[in-house]
């Protein structure tokens, strides 16, 4: 069961709106390590009908680099993960589409003990690669958007041509542990206060000005009002059976919901809507 959030009447939720093909660019200090030896989950909202682009990357796109990180938006409209030595890609993809003009949760995880990487569509784990070696850096410069600009001198007929990422982001959370896939479902959907959360750097984009984490901010990425619907906390969930039917109870704010959203899942698929319940005035 999750809530949404009714509208209070106070500033809207934002997100990140790219569509002038320059990058946001991470400082290359602010992200938990990104590494061959470094537990660590990235994980995002992201809203697009674009083709063939970019939406998270280490990488210049020099096919002589190593690199532990990109994530692209390809042309059937999956999203694949992607990490490779010199002329060497391996890669994870969602089994359908991702843009289709719909909000979709994202997450990749790395268990550096396993050398192990998963990629996670709604919180459930899709696919995953196995001894896995990314480069040992430990602090790769992150693109936002697109690539990691490459310098002029650099620039040949080896490397790999890529589109800007022209959709919206929200949410954007970088954690230095791998967080298990009950975690991201978990916390998907709610809005997390980064000083209670050890590990945890995050993008929101509420506010006028870039965060502190942000090397460069082009002029046009925008923080627009996003549709992203996060949920009011519930407590006392509980399910009981009855002649095969489960009934379930809880209880929160109905002051802040606007309705409840019954999801089921089955056999590891994602969740899927079922029901809807509105909010009575008891909570």
């Amino acid at each position: 069961v999750r809530s949404e959030l009714a509208d209070s009447g106070g500033e809207a939720h934002r997100a990140l709106s790219l569509a002038s093909g320059e990058p946001v660019l991470m400082r290359a200090d602010a992200v938990p390590p990104i590494a061959n030896d470094a537990d660590f989950t990235i994980e995002f909202w992201l809203k697009t009908t674009g083709l063939d682009e970019v939406v998270l990357s280490t990488w210049t796109g020099d096919e002589r680099e190593a690199y532990p990180l990109e994530l692209m938006v390809d042309a059937s409209g999956r999203l694949r993960y992607y990490c490779g030595q010199q002329g060497q890609h391996r890669s994870l993809t969602t089994r359908t589409p991702v843009a289709d003009g719909r909000w979709h949760h994202v997450a990749v995880v790395h268990r550096a003990d396993q050398q192990r990487i998963v990629l996670l569509r709604e919180g459930q784990p899709i696919d995953s690669l196995t001894q896995v070696q990314l480069p040992a850096s430990t602090g790769p410069r992150l693109a936002i958007g697109g690539r990691v600009p490459a310098a002029p001198a650099a620039i040949d007929a080896e490397d790999v041509p890529a589109r800007a990422f022209s959709g919206q982001l929200d949410e954007l959370r970088f954690w230095d542990t791998d967080r298990s896939a009950a975690a991201v479902r978990a916390t998907a959907r709610r809005a997390l206060p980064s000083a209670s959360q050890p590990g945890l750097v995050q993008l929101r984009f509420e506010e006028d000005t870039p965060p502190d984490e942000v090397d460069q901010w082009p002029a046009g990425a925008q923080q627009v009002p996003s549709s992203l619907l996060l949920n009011a906390p519930l407590r006392d969930l509980a399910a009981t059976v009855e002649e095969g039917t489960v009934h379930l109870t809880w209880e929160a704010d109905p002051a802040t919901t606007d309705v409840f959203v019954v999801e089921r899942s089955m056999e590891g698929e994602p969740f899927r809507p079922v029901g809807r319940v509105r909010p009575t005035a008891s909570g």
